[in-house]
Order: structure tokens, then sequence, then C-alpha cells
């Protein structure tokens, strides 16, 4: 939070390098010239203040650049927080990284492919990300100041397989097929278009819905989408993706943290912690509040969309799956939840083996009484932020223990009538694929979709960009 950076600056950190790095480029505090000299080397120094990285005045220097790293990369972008007087910027800012920019490069799988479209590109990190397991990448902004800073961090990083180049969406690449498209697009639902990285119309779906339209088209066969968005009333998603995709098939994951009211929603967006009149704040909470009640949201969920085109087929099957916003990578199990979604859809589950995933636990809980049936929930490592907890009756728990001992063949459980509890655990991540065996094409047996209840994830990322002011 910006009222964390003074304190963090000044009686967290100490003097070694890395920390004068963080104070820096993070929480925009100040170094003297000679200090940042000896820190860089006198010719690097001077190479940063020609580029305009770092400004020096009076004999402290200060970054003009927030930098984060990401895996082996650093990306520059403009500062989070514009807090002091100097901040100002007389173009549309490019949008520093959040758990939303974070998240989706950790979800979005990374099959190998030939091309990669990276929509809303901004500081380019998704195309950066993109170009360790593309051959070509091209990245597409509207901004053209964000394409500059993703031109910049391509050449830092020494990045030579990804260009950036303006247009709106798809409009660039207009007749090109990609193995794999990412989008980070504004995608709040927010009352004005004060910040074009931010604001996704009343419901937020402004450019989600296009980006998710124009898929189809631009994919190749078996190709992916991968995107980071608010996700206005998520129980209607599935239904939502299937219009807006259109009639031909898919796999898809809609991956979720927890849902946020009208208040828990508009707060952060209306509050501004510095120089902010209480009457302002509150007239820019109604602001938000109005459009919120206008738009008719019930919820404004964030999450991830990932969607694998599976044409000529015309299924469309849809996991949903709450996860926490994830810092460290979660892109493999995506891609084998998605593996095993495409062998569902074309009816090959037939060779398919189980087990438990690694990590899980199990805790019952017992009523004081102990007349009452016990609940068991089966959680996971705290630190993995693929799992969250999961409430789950008897014969879901004795498969779960069966398939931590030894693996399942797929045919044993449709022999069992297990197949659907199976499905069931699979798409909350807590049975995976082990394998696969000799087997035949099955249909699921006609049981009826088995329902988990999960708990929500306390992360819900909010874009506080209303400190860009």
């Amino acid at each position: 939070e910006p009222t964390d950076l003074h304190y963090l600056d000044h009686f967290k950190l100490g003097g070694d390098p890395l920390d004068q790095l963080i104070r820096l480029f993070l929480l925009r505090g100040r170094l003297g010239e000679d200090r940042c000299r000896s820190l860089f080397g006198s010719e690097r120094f001077a190479q940063m203040l020609e580029l305009g990285l770092v400004q020096s005045r009076d004999g402290d220097c200060s970054a003009t650049v927030d930098v984060y790293p990401v895996g082996a990369l650093l990306i520059a972008t403009d500062h989070r927080y514009h807090v002091r007087s100097d901040d100002q910027l007389d173009e549309e800012p490019v949008m520093y990284l959040g758990r939303d920019s974070i998240g989706l490069a950790m979800a979005a799988p990374r099959a190998a492919t030939g091309h990669h479209l990276d929509l809303c590109t901004g500081s380019g990190v998704q195309a950066l990300v993109a170009a360790s397991y593309a051959e070509q990448v091209i990245g597409v902004d509207i901004n053209p100041r964000a394409l500059r800073f993703a031109r910049f961090n391509a050449a830092w990083n020494d990045v030579r397989n990804a260009t950036f180049v303006p247009g709106d969406l798809y409009e660039p690449v207009r007749g090109r097929r990609f193995g794999s498209v990412t989008a980070n697009p504004p995608f709040v639902p927010s009352p004005s278009s004060s910040l074009a990285f931010r604001d996704g119309g009343a419901d937020g779906e402004a450019v989600l819905r296009r980006i998710v339209e124009g898929a189809p088209a631009h994919l190749e066969p078996e190709g992916r989408l991968s995107i980071v968005t608010d996700l206005a009333a998520v129980e209607e998603y599935a239904e939502k993706l299937s219009g807006w995709w259109g009639q031909t098939g898919y796999v898809a994951q809609i991956l979720t943290t927890a849902d946020r009211d009208e208040l828990l929603f508009s707060v952060p967006h209306a509050h501004a912690p510095f120089g902010q009149r209480y009457e302002d704040y509150c007239r820019e909470l109604e602001a938000w509040i109005n459009s919120y009640r206008r738009a008719k949201l019930s919820a404004v969920n964030f999450g991830y969309l990932v969607v694998q085109d599976i044409a000529p087929q015309t299924n469309k099957l849809t996991y949903t799956k709450v996860v926490d916003s994830p810092l460290t990578p979660v892109w493999q199990r995506v891609q084998a939840l998605l593996d095993f979604q495409r062998m569902q859809a074309s009816r090959q589950l037939g060779k398919v083996t189980l087990r438990a995933a690694d990590g899980l636990t199990v805790r019952t809980d017992r009523p004081l009484d102990e007349r009452s049936e016990a609940r068991h929930v089966v959680v996971a490592g705290d630190e993995d932020p693929w799992f969250t907890q999961y409430t789950v009756d008897a014969v879901m728990l004795s498969l779960l223990q069966r398939a931590a001992k030894a693996d399942i063949a797929w045919h044993t459980l449709v022999e069992e009538g297990l197949d659907g509890y199976a499905v069931a655990l699979v798409e909350k991540g807590l049975l995976v694929s082990s394998g696969t065996v000799q087997g035949r094409a099955s249909a699921l047996s006609p049981q009826g979709k088995v329902h988990i209840d999960e708990t929500a994830s306390k992360t819900t990322p909010t874009c506080l960009s209303n400190y860009l002011r």
C-alpha cells in the first residue's frame, strides 16, 4: 500500500545493494548520487541518467520507473503510486505489475508453440514470458507509451523474438493465427473511462468480450487463450463464454478467487490516501456504487479464463475452480487439467488412470455432541496457490484415500459408479491423471454432475489505479 512505502524504506530495509535497488525502484525512495554511482558504476549510472531511468536533483537520485522481477526477467513500468509532485504524466500511463499481471504469467500454459499473440501488452510482461516457449511473439497495444516500455523491456532482457505493434486488439494481425494468445485487458467495471488500462465499461466486459469473440478466428487448431479479468457474476461465465465463443468447441477453466460486494469493490477505487478531501472521497464512492448498481452487478470476482480450442468438435466443457492469485507457477497444473478435459470432451477417458494430488491433508470436524455426522474437509499446504479447502462427503474421501495408495484405472471407476465423483475431484485438482493404459472411448455414467463445496480465496487483487491521479 502507498502508506507502507516510507515505513518499509526507513524501518525495514538495510543498506546492502539489493535493499538499495528495492528502495529506489519499488519504494519510491531516494539515494545520494554518490551512492548510485557506486551501486551501478559510473558508466552505467551515466547511461541510466541519459535514458531517463533515474533522475538527479540536488545531489539525490530517484527512479522514474518501477522495476519488478518476474522469474528471470526484470520489467520496468510507470510508477504504481504517483505520490510525488513531479510524478504527473502527459501521456496515458503504463500499468504496474500487480497480482493480476503476475498471476497471469504464472497461470497461462506454456506448451511450446510457433507463434504467440499478447493483447493489451502494456509493459510487455506476458509477451516476454511467452518468448521463452514461442518461436515468435507479437505484442499489441493501443497506447504508444506502452509500446515504448515493451520494446525497452525486450531489449533490456535480451529477448529477440518479440515484436510490438500499435493497434486495437486483433486489428494489426488480421488473417493470422496463433498457437497461444494472452491478454490482460482493461477489466474493471468502472463509472468512467479515465484510465485506459483499467476501465472496462460498466460491467468490465467491454474489451474482454471482444477478445473472446475474436479468438476462434485467430487461434490455430488446439490453440489456447489465457486472460486475467474481473468476473461480474462468476456463476454466469460458463454461459457467457459459450455465447461469445460461437459454434466451435472448446475446453475452458474459470479460475476464481473471491466475490466482492459493492462496498468491498468500490472503496479501494474511490479512496486515495493522500490529499483527498472527505467530500471528494464521498463523491467518488457514490460514482462507483451507482455504477455498480446501474450495471446490476451482484458481485465482482477476480480470476483467470483459460480456453483451448477443440474444433471441429462442438462440445463445450468448462471447469470452475477457486485458486489463490498465484505468485508461483501453476501453469503446468492448468495444462494438465486442459489435457484431461480434452480427453473427456472426446470421450477418451477410458484410457486414463488417476492418483491423488500431492500434498493433500485431511481434517475432520466433529460436533461436540458427536451425534451428527462428521464433515470431512480436504485441505492442502498453506503455500500452494492451486488449492483452497474443500468439503467432501464420505464417498469422495474414500476415493481420495484409495487414490493416494494406488493408481485407479478409469474403467474401474465406471464399473463402480464412481466416475462422476472422480470428475468432480479432478475439476478441483484433488485427483490428477497419472498416465494412460489401453482402453476404449467411454462416456460418463448418467448420474449427473457431483458438486464439491470450496472456500473462496481471500486474495482479491484490486486495481488500485486511483493512486495514479
